[in-house]
């Protein structure tokens, strides 16, 4: 099996694993929801006191409601997933192999690797990323700062009352929490490893034979391009995740978790 094959069956798999997630997953936890409502995550659990017919009256709505929401939720959960991978998949090729004068062997044909066709396919990429950015962007800084947040409040509840927490409850907010900082962390390094990368592919055009015709064009071309990345403005100008925006988060959650326990101390 050759590796394009087997990107190829990686993708698919992960899409038909990504359409049954948004048709199965709203069912299963309004089911969840409607079989046990009395649970305190669920906001309905407020109104368990209240006599069963009243009770049920709010609840059938309520999950209703519930289900409305979360299907909305997780389709655009889903649809994001797979315009992550299928960029990521589609990227990863281009930048680390294809476009590089000084890393065989290709599976493209050696004329994409010639300096018109060279600038003009490396253009298309970053239409292409330009136009993910433009959609991400706004998602990807909401996101960030709610996931910062939420793994703050469950170090927070945990610290303030590790005694009164079943042990149950506290593996699975410590796992939560690992898991949620794992998959930011990679996202982050997605993005840090994707600035690098294009760099790379940058400095191996320098590579091109000095008798080569276009050398000249593609020096001046080279110095023109910005490396991919995820950017903050309109303008495609500053880079918003670097090679250390990792480290940068989880800064940011040691920092906030030391502030907050000097501000309970004091």
């Amino acid at each position: 099996m050759t590796k394009r094959s087997f990107m190829d069956r990686i993708r698919k798999h992960f899409l038909l694993f990504t359409a049954a997630s948004v048709v199965i997953c709203p069912f299963t936890i309004t089911v969840h929801f409607a079989l046990f409502p009395q649970l305190p995550f669920y906001f309905v659990s407020l109104f368990v006191d209240m006599q069963p017919i009243l009770f049920r009256s709010i609840l059938i709505p309520c999950s209703f409601v519930y289900w409305l929401i979360l299907r909305n939720i997780v389709a655009s959960m889903m649809l994001y997933n797979n315009m992550t991978v299928n960029y990521a998949m589609t990227v990863y090729p281009i930048i680390c192999n294809e476009l590089r004068i000084n890393k065989p062997p290709y599976r493209t044909v050696r004329h994409l690797r010639e300096p018109p066709t060279l600038t003009t396919f490396y253009r298309s990429v970053e239409i292409l990323t330009k136009e993910y950015n433009h959609i991400y962007r706004p998602v990807f800084v909401t996101v960030h700062i709610i996931i910062t947040q939420f793994i703050l409040v469950i170090i927070f509840g945990l610290i303030l009352a590790w005694n009164e927490i079943d042990n149950i409850i506290k593996s699975n907010l410590i796992a939560v929490a690992v898991m949620t900082v794992i998959l930011w962390a990679g996202i982050l390094q997605f993005g840090g490893w994707l600035v690098n990368n294009s760099i790379e592919t940058f400095y191996s055009w320098k590579f091109i034979s000095y008798l080569h015709p276009k050398r000249k064009f593609l020096s001046k071309f080279r110095k023109s391009c910005r490396p991919l990345g995820i950017r903050v403005d309109e303008n495609y100008g500053q880079v918003l995740v670097k090679k250390k925006s990792v480290l940068k988060f989880i800064k940011s959650i040691i920092k906030g978790t030391l502030n907050g326990l000097l501000a309970l101390h004091d």
